[in-house]
């Protein structure tokens, strides 16, 4: 089991899909787990894996297996070595061992494979060829077991990711992807397609459609690559279909969930005059957007769930869309929408309750001077005195424009999404019905400059 399973990670990534030796991306190998030479500066020259083992007098046993490149573009050949020199040429270095006692019954183990190689600079693909490709180191012990290196913080390694490899704990396995503990190749799998983690279904899929010219490109090619699409072309529709979508009980009991932390969040932010705290009902204003699902939320009613503020102290309000039927799970997984202030406004239903309003005698005041003055100015003036929308706020309400319409982004910067001539916004425009909120004194800040 251990060594199909070594086999199929050996090999990943060695080709990809379409498979033919003249395809670009089959130039090089593109394994991961590379040991370069010392005189390559973009990569490893060393592999380093520790691990802890209980037992009073455990043996270890090593084996290295990796891939050494043996001809034009991705070709290699396997190899295997242990503790000790590696004299491969052109490849040279070594592997060394280093158990220590930490405390009685519990022992460190080191593995340190470098790569000694000459090499005096170049490509990739030549740094490739003085190159352990594809390591993985196996570790066994007898007279012990390991504990899981997931969870040992006390190790440092290197250019690898240990994990458990055998039900008793007595194998630890260097891989060259993250893996987690125990890991096995699924029963419906056909084999290694060598194509770096991709979906081993669409692969043979894939390779059902390969052309007769690209099958004679690959028989007439590397060895290895030949014997995996024939084994790919030899699965049935119904090895296809058991590999689609599978869902297996789980062998242990459910693991119950860790608490939640708070989640961090500034509690409250003021932008413009305008405090937007957690909890608060926002109406969305996105009107004039490209985005269809932009589009879709305008108008809507949302909650305030997350206030961010950013590197360069941009404020990105979180929300989540009141009337969705999935807020709840939104909320629960962390999965918000996020808008700058200038998109959205404080839900006038909830003013009243934040101070944010004006009083009941305020208002009277307010609607008085709009029965005596009809014109505009005089509701402008009205508001200098009345104690919460001055200045053009104030006098975009009065005149009953559609103060959404220029809105400012979060630079400051008033959009005129509805119109193309901001000079058609006019102060005595009508707004449509239901595009502004009948109290003018609950809308949102104008842009300065709103008012001709």
């Amino acid at each position: 089991m251990i060594e199909e399973l070594v086999d199929s990670l050996l090999h990943e990534g060695y080709a990809l899909y379409p498979y033919t030796p003249g395809a670009h991306k089959n130039a090089t190998p593109t394994p991961f787990g590379i040991v370069y030479p010392a005189g390559y500066e973009y990569g490893f020259d060393h592999l380093r894996l520790e691990c802890l083992v209980r037992g009073e007098d455990p043996r270890i046993d090593v084996e290295v297996r990796f891939l050494q490149a043996s001809g034009e573009r991705h070709q290699a050949v396997e190899r295997r070595v242990g503790v000790g020199g590696i004299d491969l040429p052109p490849l040279r270095g070594d592997a060394t061992l280093e158990v220590e006692a930490v405390e009685p019954g519990l022992h460190r183990v080191a593995l340190t494979i470098v790569n000694r190689t000459p090499f005096a600079g170049g490509t990739r693909a030549e740094a490739l060829e003085h190159s352990l490709i594809s390591t993985h180191p196996l570790l066994r012990v007898r007279g012990g077991t390991f504990i899981s290196p997931l969870e040992t913080p006390l190790c440092d390694n290197v250019n690898t990711w240990p994990v458990l490899a055998a039900p008793d704990d007595t194998v630890i396995l260097g891989a060259a992807i993250v893996l987690p503990d125990h890991p096995q190749l699924a029963p419906e799998s056909r084999g290694s397609l060598f194509d770096a983690t991709e979906i081993e279904e669409a692969l043979l899929l894939h390779v059902h459609a390969l052309s007769d010219a690209e099958r004679e490109e690959i028989a007439a090619g590397d060895p290895a690559v030949r014997e995996m699409v024939e084994r790919a072309l030899a699965s049935t529709p119904e090895d296809i279909v058991r590999l689609h979508g599978l869902m297996r009980p789980a062998d242990q009991p459910p693991v119950p969930p860790r608490p939640r932390e708070a989640p961090a969040t500034e509690l409250e932010t003021t932008i413009d005059g305008r405090t937007f705290r957690l909890g608060d009902r926002l109406v969305l204003r996105l009107a004039g957007r490209i985005d269809t699902y932009d589009r879709m939320l305008d108008g809507r009613t949302a909650t305030l769930e997350r206030i961010y503020i950013d590197y360069d102290d941009r404020v990105h309000l979180g929300v989540t869309i009141d009337d969705d039927p999935g807020q709840e799970l939104m909320r629960e997984t962390g999965r918000f929408h996020f808008f700058y202030a200038g998109e959205v406004e404080l839900d006038s239903r909830q003013r009243k309750g934040q101070g944010d309003e004006m009083s009941e005698q305020g208002e009277s005041k307010k609607a008085a001077l709009r029965k005596d003055n009809p014109d505009p100015d005089v509701g402008d003036e009205g508001d200098k005195g009345l104690g919460t929308e001055t200045g053009a706020e104030g006098a975009a309400a009065d005149s009953g424009e559609d103060v959404t319409k220029s809105m400012p982004d979060a630079r400051g910067e008033v959009r005129y999404p509805d119109v193309e001539d901001p000079d058609e916004q006019r102060s005595d425009a009508v707004p449509e019905e239901g595009g502004v909120d009948e109290d003018p004194d609950t809308s949102t800040d104008a842009a300065p400059g709103a008012k001709d």
